[in-house]
């Protein structure tokens, strides 16, 4: 550079006055200073029992978010600790009760205490002031090669306390007691929500010492941990940079315009303390302004962790100890990370006009505390939810910090790991409540312990205290477990006390006694209770029975009665057993509806088929009463009643609909030459179809459609216009009930289940899937998605 050895010394003096200046420049602010604090309980003994404040030292590794409950130690010499202690370990600390360590203030490093206290087995180690004063932060020394060998190894939390909360603490341990202590850091650091701020003051020289060298390899180091988080939306970071300004008397100087940008308002002091080789202090500004923008840029496209990128590859690619720390390899690493170099530009503005960098300046402006952060006067300074960390600035540790500032259970899964926490839940389910049978558990595993809080499973939500009992209630609840229900299984039919249709509870099912979580099956032929009329035979089944007619007669069960044929030519009712040739299509194919009976009237009108046989498709049009055709699903919250009563002709009607389908109208058909409609079997047998839907999450939805005659007592119709005025009479009726059912379907999609006396009356005709109405039809082995807490 053309210096001789006289330049050379001055420039070094120089550039020292100047960095004292710049010093200088930023504590001319009244700095404020704040003491991050941790709690310490006294469990043992009773009369020491109290609370007090320790100050968090900015080594080592506080556990934060956590606790420890130790014994207290007070060495009977050396309790200075500035020498390293006689014997192997001799405070080792026990499995179950960790060793906290008491010693003097005083004499040397407090790193160096922390150090000496580790090496002897120490968890931990308190120290006690000297003085009657506030607590103050332990900090590492400054350029010390001799500490630095020791510091970065330090991996026990250090706090120091108060002089006389030590002195009780001595006295105590004098008379023999246990000393038993809680060190709590669990509210050490905010928590408010699901997301954490943190943000870290750096540089980006690298050729300040040891400081720079543990910054670049904390960056090169968390960079995994830190892009995870980020690119989750588990956390937002900011990197910042500290700036000094240059007083206005030594604004034109040499040493300032060397050092400065924007005429003296932003400058950093020169990296090799020299002024008259190497690299400038303006250099190192005009670059930390760069990666800020690197950082500003790259969060405008939703990239923000690119800036971990290009801080690793600056570093490897354009260190200053290797001489490549320029413009021209910072837009190189632009390059390859496509960075938008113009746009980079652009937002680092003029360095040589005489305005206000607006990025500079709000650095500046930040670096002054506000509410329970204090000023950033030191480099590395990591904030996590504005509070400033205190340890060392290793990836574990800070991460370990990270995680202690979401809320409790919005922790990522990064922060869940043994490496940082203790899962709680593995030993007794950590006093939560457990369905053992399902493997799911109340037990959440967090970051600063464990939550007993009954949990979401495939998207149905447990209630309960979470310690004791936890209960699936609403929609799909019957799913999991049968919703905690009684539940049997037999052969291929299975009860369960769980109601889909009840938003919680148990309730034993038709046919069975009981209180929801053990149910029995109820004899009704034992107990009288059903099937006691003339003529009928009753046998008890499970969850049933089965009430079977002298003769052809048919059981009907809300009367518990068995009905004959009082008409003149009317034909014996079709049993299981009875040919069923009336009920097949025009075309001789089979349907796939039930029909069981059918009736012939006297010979004024000819009778063909059952209705229910007469589809829409079928190729005989001749005695349609009802041309059904599957319109839509329907769902129907409760069942609803059509009754068409003609008095005259005494008929009496009723549909029965429960979750189905909507009907076309009734459709007329004419026999030859006769101008009687012709209608289909005055006696309707009960008709089932039933269909799988799936509807959304709920799983298979079984759909059933009941039609039924609860009574007919049939005559020839004299009056041909009253029986037109009642044929109809039931068309319209007809008609508006499917109106009011498909109304009922849209504005409220509830679920409904069959009749059990109806499903009884078509068990005697046709094989049916279920005997109970309230049977739920449930998988033996569905699989469980898991919600919450599945373990």
């Amino acid at each position: 550079m053309g210096f001789n050895t006289s330049n050379k010394n001055s420039s070094l003096l120089l550039a020292s006055s100047v960095v004292s200046i710049l010093v200088l420049a930023v504590s001319s602010v009244h700095a404020r200073f704040v003491v991050e604090k941790n709690t310490i309980r006294v469990i043992h003994p009773e009369s020491l029992r109290s609370q007090h404040d320790g100050a968090i030292a900015n080594f080592g590794v506080p556990n934060y978010g956590g606790s420890m409950v130790g014994s207290v130690v007070y060495p009977d010499k050396g309790a200075l600790g500035c020498t390293a202690f006689a014997g192997d370990q001799p405070f080792k600390s026990k499995p179950r009760m960790p060793t906290i360590l008491l010693l003097d203030r005083g004499e040397c490093y407090f790193a160096l205490k922390a150090w000496n206290g580790q090496q002897a087995g120490a968890a931990a180690v308190l120290v006690a002031d000297r003085v009657d004063e506030p607590l103050i932060t332990m900090d590492s020394p400054e350029d010390s090669s001799e500490a630095n060998e020791y510091i970065e190894k330090i991996g026990i939390p250090s706090v120091l306390i108060e002089r006389s909360f030590g002195e009780s603490l001595k006295a105590a341990l004098k008379k023999g007691d246990n000393v038993v202590l809680k060190l709590d850091w669990s509210e050490s650091m905010p928590h408010p929500d699901e997301r954490v701020e943190y943000e870290m003051w750096t540089n980006s020289n690298d050729e300040c010492g040891p400081r720079c060298d543990e910054q670049m390899d904390f960056v090169k180091n968390f960079k995994g941990h830190a892009q995870i988080l980020e690119k989750g939306g588990y956390t937002q970071f900011t990197p910042h940079y500290i700036t000094w300004y240059c007083p206005k008397p030594f604004i034109l100087s040499n040493q300032c315009l060397s050092q400065c940008i924007n005429h003296g308002r932003y400058c950093a002091p020169d990296p090799e303390q020299d002024f008259g080789q190497g690299y400038q202090g303006k250099d190192v500004v005009y670059e930390n302004l760069r990666q800020l923008c690197v950082h500003r840029v790259a969060n405008e496209s939703n990239r923000s962790w690119v800036w971990w990128d290009y801080v690793t590859d600056f570093h490897i690619r354009c260190s200053m100890k290797e001489k490549r720390y320029s413009v021209e390899c910072a837009e190189d690493v632009m390059k390859s990370l496509d960075l938008p170099i113009e746009k980079i530009k652009k937002c680092m503005g003029d360095q040589d006009a005489d305005v206000e960098n607006e990025v500079l300046k709000m650095e500046q402006d930040l670096q002054v505390g506000r509410g329970s952060r204090g000023d950033v006067t030191i480099l590395p300074t990591l904030v996590v939810n504005n509070v400033q960390y205190r340890g060392k600035l290793e990836r574990t540790a800070v991460l370990k910090a990270v995680c202690a500032g979401f809320k409790e259970t919005t922790a990522p899964r990064i922060c869940l790991t043994s490496d940082l926490e203790t899962n709680e839940c593995l030993e007794r389910n950590g006093g939560c409540w457990m369905d053992s049978k399902s493997n799911i558990s109340a037990c959440q595993d967090t970051f600063r312990g464990r939550v007993c809080q009954c949990p979401l499973v495939s998207g149905v939500q447990f209630e309960g205290d979470g310690y004791n009992s936890c209960q699936a209630v609403g929609p799909g609840r019957c799913a999991i477990n049968y919703g905690g229900c009684w539940s049997e299984r037999r052969g291929w039919q299975r009860f369960s006390a769980c109601m889909e249709y009840e938003h919680s509870g148990c309730h034993c099912p038709s046919g069975f006694r009981g209180d929801g979580q053990t149910c029995e099956d109820i004899d009704e032929c034992k107990d009288k209770l059903a099937c006691q009329c003339d003529g009928c035979t009753c046998k008890n089944t499970w969850g049933g029975y089965d009430c079977q007619c002298n003769g052809d007669k048919l059981y009907m069960r809300p009367q518990d009665s068995c009905i004959g044929h009082p008409i003149e030519g009317h034909i014996p009712l079709l049993g299981k057993s009875r040919s069923l040739n009336s009920c097949v299509t025009g075309s001789g194919s089979s349907l796939k509806l039930i029909c069981s009976m059918c009736v012939n009237l006297p010979s004024a009108l000819t009778w063909t088929r059952l209705a229910p046989c007469a589809l829409q498709g079928d190729s005989d049009p001749v005695g349609h009463i009802l041309s059904w055709s599957r319109l839509r699903p329907v769902q129907v919250s409760d069942y609803k009643k059509i009754a068409i009563i003609d008095s005259d002709a005494k008929q009496s009607l009723a549909i029965r609909m429960q979750r189905g389908w909507t009907w076309s109208p009734l459709q007329f058909g004419f026999k030859g030459a006769d101008p009687s409609p012709l209608v289909d079997c005055r006696s309707l047998a009960s008709a089932v179809k039933s269909f799988e839907m799936k509807m959304g999450q709920s799983g298979a939805i079984l759909w059933e459609l009941i039609i039924e005659l609860i009574a007919v007592q049939a005559e020839l119709a004299r009056n041909a216009s009253k029986f037109g005025w009642f044929v109809t009479f039931l068309v319209l009726a007809v008609v508006s009930a499917a109106g009011i059912a498909g109304y009922v379907f849209y504005k409220y999609r509830l679920r409904s289940y069959m009749d059990s006396e109806i499903m009884a009356i078509m068990s005697q005709y046709m094989p049916l899937d279920s005997q109970n109405n309230n049977q739920v039809v449930h998988h033996d082995a569905e699989p469980l998605r898991r919600g919450s807490v599945v373990v």
